[in-house]
């Protein structure tokens, strides 16, 4: 995924420039049952998910993955 420049202020003097994130997933999916491998932020981009023109930032999320199963009845 690309994410081109962002402002975080009205005034726009607040940006961060673009940055690429990773995201994969994987599943199988049979009769009544759905396995699914997931990661995000793959590459460990280190970028900014909000800020504020007070100076308080909140950082974007780091490499994280997981499992999801799903029964369908």
């Amino acid at each position: 995924m690309y994410l081109g420049t962002t402002y975080f202020d009205f005034n726009n003097t607040i940006r961060q420039s673009p940055y690429h994130l990773l995201n994969l997933g994987i599943g199988f999916l049979m009769k009544h049952f759905e396995l699914t491998l997931w990661g995000r932020n793959m590459s460990e981009t280190k970028y900014i998910s909000y800020a504020y023109d007070f100076g308080a930032v909140h950082l974007g999320d780091p490499k994280t993955y997981g499992v999801r199963i799903k029964a369908m009845l």
